[in-house]
C-alpha cells in the first residue's frame, strides 16, 4: 500500500510544519518532569539542566551538515535517516540508567532532530515560489513556536501517568510515524544536486555570510530571542514545581499561556505579511520581549513571586517571538 502527498496541499503543510517542530519538541516536552528525572537516575537540577544544553549543541551541530548532505543526496534519503536515528536516540534516552547517559543521547537526540527543522525548509524552497514563502514560512513558524509551548502540557501529563521515559517513548513513536509517511508519500524535490559534497565551499559561504551585516543583524535577533524563549523554558518548571509547588501535570496546563502568545502573535504575523513590510515587523517584534522582561524585572525587584508574574510576561514574550 502507498500514498502521496501532494505537494503545496495542505497535509503536505501540516508535514513541514511537523518536521519542523521536531527541535522544540523534543527540547520541552520533557521539562516539566525535568525534576524528577534527576531524583530518578541519581542527578542534582544543575546536571539535568545540562541535558537541555547538549541536546542544543547537537542540534546546532547538525545545522552545518544536513543542508549540504541533503544538497548532495537528495532530501527524501537524508531525511529519513535523521528521522530514523532520532527515533533509536528517543528510545535510548527512555532506557537511560545515569545522567552521563542522557547527556550523550540528548546530544545525538539533537543532531538527528535538526534534519527536520533543517529540511523542511529544504522542501519549501524546492516547492514554492518566491512570493508565497513569507505565508508558507509563517505557518511553520506557528508550529515551530506553538510546539514547545504545548510539548510541557504533553510531557506533564506523560510524566505523572507514566514516569518521565514516557517523554521520550512518544518522541519516539511520533519519528517512527513522520518515517512511514516520508517513506510512502514524499517523492525526492530537490532536482538540481550538487555534483559534490565540498564542506570547504560551504563553510566560505557561510563565512561570507558572516561579514554582511544585514545577515548577522536578522541571525542575532533570532538568536536572541530563541535564548530569551531557551532560558525561560529551562527556569520555569523547577521555579513552577520546587518553589511553588505545582504538579508536573498542572506546570503542562500552565504553558497554554504561552501557547495563548505564541499564537496570536502567529496569527497576527500571517495578517500583516503583505500589508506591512517585514524589516518593520521584525523591528517591533522585539519591544515585546522588552516589555515582558521589565514587567518580570519589576515583579521580581518588588518580591512577587507567583504563577502569573512569570507565565504572564512569558505570554507577551510569545507574541513578539
Amino acid at each position: 500500500m502507498s500514498f502521496a502527498l501532494v505537494p503545496r496541499s495542505s497535509p503536505f503543510i501540516v508535514l513541514l510544519v511537523a518536521l519542523a517542530s521536531f527541535g522544540p519538541l523534543s527540547m520541552s516536552i520533557y521539562t516539566p518532569v525535568m525534576p524528577i528525572v534527576g531524583a530518578s537516575i541519581g542527578a542534582t537540577p544543575d546536571d539535568v539542566k545540562l541535558t537541555l544544553t547538549t541536546y542544543m549543541l547537537g542540534f546546532a551541530a547538525g545545522q552545518i551538515f544536513f543542508g549540504p548532505l541533503s544538497d548532495r543526496f537528495g532530501r527524501r534519503p537524508v531525511l529519513l535517516v535523521g528521522l530514523l536515528l532520532f527515533a533509536l536516540t528517543s528510545a535510548g534516552c527512555a532506557l537511560a540508567g545515569s545522567i552521563g547517559q542522557l547527556l550523550v543521547l540528548r546530544v545525538l537526540q539533537g543532531l538527528s532532530a535538526c534534519a527536520g527543522s533543517v529540511i523542511s525548509r529544504a522542501l519549501t524552497r524546492d516547492i514554492y515560489e518566491f512570493s508565497e514563502l513569507p505565508r508558507v514560512m509563517s505557518w511553520i513558524s506557528i508550529g515551530v513556536n506553538v510546539a514547545p509551548a504545548l510539548a510541557p502540557l504533553i510531557g506533564g501529563h506523560l510524566g505523572e501517568w507514566f514516569g518521565w521515559q514516557a517523554t521520550f517513548w512518544a518522541l519516539t513513536v511520533f519519528a517512527l510515524t513522520l518515517f512511514v509517511i516520508v517513506a510512502l508519500g514524499v517523492g525526492e524535490t530537490n532536482k538540481h544536486r550538487a555534483a559534490s559534497l565540498n564542506l570547504l565551499a560551504f563553510a566560505r559561504g557561510s563565512g561570507e555570510m558572516l561579514r554582511d551585516r544585514r545577515f548577522l543583524g536578522f541571525a542575532l535577533t533570532m538568536g536572541f530571542i530563541f535564548g530569551i524563549n531557551f532560558g525561560m523554558a529551562v527556569g520555569m518548571p523547577f521555579i513552577l514545581q520546587d518553589t511553588l509547588g505545582f504538579t508536573p501535570r498542572t506546570v503542562g496546563y500552565l504553558s497554554l499561556i504561552g501557547v495563548a502568545g505564541f499564537t496570536l502573535g502567529g496569527v497576527a504575523n500571517n495578517r500583516l505579511i503583505g500589508r506591512v513590510r517585514p524589516t518593520t515587523i521584525v523591528q517591533v517584534a522585539p519591544l515585546f520581549h522588552i516589555a515582558g522582561l521589565s514587567i518580570i524585572a519589576v515583579l521580581s525587584i518588588g518580591g512577587t513571586l507567583t504563577w502569573w508574574s512569570i507565565t504572564v510576561p512569558f505570554m507577551i514574550c510569545s507574541f513578539g517571538s
